[in-house]
Order: structure tokens, then sequence, then C-alpha cells
């Protein structure tokens, strides 16, 4: 299930909750476009990528928790 959108230097990304019951990590997908523009979420291959939408995510999420 989606529970987030966010935009990180142009791009957006997904940020789902995992589908097992137990695991509390968001999964991160960005979200691409093939060429007749279906969305496609795909994995997001460089760590230091992953880490700065992880990044803007959470803090994202911490204003929305001091609002």
């Amino acid at each position: 299930m989606v529970i987030d959108i966010i935009e990180v230097d142009g791009s957006e990304y997904a940020i789902l909750l995992p589908v097992e019951e137990d695991s509390e990590e968001a999964i991160i997908l960005k979200i691409t476009y093939d060429d007749d523009g279906n969305e496609l979420l795909v994995d997001i291959e460089e760590d230091e990528e992953w880490e700065k939408v992880a990044d803007a995510w959470e803090e994202k999420i911490t204003l929305e928790e001091v609002e």
C-alpha cells in the first residue's frame, strides 16, 4: 500500500508499507514511466539516492508530527 509520494531533486518516489506485518521499515521505489506513459515503480539502485529520499521522507513525517 502506498502511504506517501514525495519529490526529491525532480524525481518522484513512492513510499510503501511493507507486506510483512512484523517489518517496520518502509519500502521506497522510484516512479518512472515507460514509452507509453504508464507509471512504473522501480528499485533505487544507488545507495546515495536511496539515503537522500529516505532522509527527505523522514524529515517530512517529523514535520507533520510537530504540526
